[in-house]
């Protein structure tokens, strides 16, 4: 795979660069496929100090690009899974209490329902 990328990369020198870092994004965003070879590919193309800033270049844009790309993903997920409980979503959209006032809130209201239930002392 490197041998392929080398040739390719020395094939189209005068795009290398925007290639490379390219290449270096996508595979942030994949996740799941190594980047070795890529940088090995850009130390040898481009030499030690400029393939080390070209796949340091790609990697710190392709992770951005990628973080965005998830949270905007995971954000629309759990809003979709959160709009079958109501209760949860006016939690998660709730700005003006804290955790903890709701939590405390919460369970008074549990512990007074109990009460109710289970010490009806009348």
């Amino acid at each position: 795979m490197q041998e392929q990328f080398v040739e390719f990369l020395q094939q189209y020198r005068a795009f290398a660069f925007w290639i490379s870092v390219a290449a270096n994004i996508l595979i942030s965003i994949f996740g799941v496929i190594p980047s070795v070879f890529l940088t090995a590919a850009n130390l040898i193309v481009f030499g030690f100090w400029e393939g080390t800033f070209i796949s340091f270049i790609g990697e710190a844009v392709g992770a951005a690009i990628a973080f965005l790309v998830y949270r905007k993903g995971f954000q629309r997920v759990f809003e979709n899974k959160l709009s079958d409980y109501p209760s949860k979503t006016a939690f998660r959209y709730q700005r003006k209490k804290s955790i903890f006032t709701h939590s405390l809130v919460k369970d008074h209201a549990v512990d007074s329902v109990w009460h109710r239930n289970v010490c009806s002392c009348d």
